[in-house]
Formats: structure tokens, C-alpha cells, sequence
């Protein structure tokens, strides 16, 4: 199965990813890594793990298309980062959200 997980370096996204891996699926995780790459260093052993760095306000629809399941974990969340984050909400977070969840 090909998956795509947008928000998949955080800290729900590096979670989720290890399970499908873990039985072979190729993993494809979208973020835009505000925070870094450290978290997910690990899952460079795995084979079948490919990155994307990408804001999740300039996805497309066919940026979604090729993949059998999408996980939408990327929206900004929990304090301190909305707090800190000055992020409005965008007619282009509103059209990300919409190729999600039709995708």
C-alpha cells in the first residue's frame, strides 16, 4: 500500500509512520519540518520511507492522488506552537484541507 502522511514529522505523524512500515508498505511523509529533522532520523532504516518538504498550505491535488491512504496530521497544534506561530488561516489551508479529504 502507498501512504501519505502530511504533518508526518510531527509528533503524531512519527508515530503512526513506523506501523505501516514495520509491514512493508511504502510511507511517504509530507511536513514542512519547522521543527527539524531530528525526530525522524529513525526512520531512515526503512527502505520504503520517502520525504517531502512541503507546506501543506501549497499541496495540489495531484501532490495526493498516487496514494492508497492519506493521513492528515499537518495542521499547526497545541500550545506553545499556536501560540508562537502566527498563522492565519488561508484560502490555500482551506483548499489543502479540501484535496485531503476528497483525495
Amino acid at each position: 500500500m502507498n501512504i501519505l502522511v502530511t504533518g508526518g514529522a510531527g509528533y503524531k505523524g512519527l508515530a503512526l509512520a513506523q506501523a505501516p512500515l514495520e509491514l512493508g508498505h511504502q510511507l511517504t511523509i509530507l511536513d514542512n519540518f519547522i521543527h527539524g529533522y531530528d525526530a525522524s532520523l529513525f526512520l531512515f532504516r526503512y527502505p520504503k520511507v520517502d520525504f517531502v518538504k512541503r507546506d501543506i498550505r501549497n499541496l495540489k491535488r495531484q501532490d495526493a492522488t498516487e496514494f492508497d491512504v492519506l493521513y492528515h496530521l499537518a495542521p499547526i497544534s497545541g500550545f506553545p506552537a499556536c501560540e508562537t506561530t502566527s498563522m492565519q488561516l488561508t484560502p490555500s489551508m482551506c483548499r489543502a484541507q479540501k484535496i485531503c479529504y476528497r483525495s
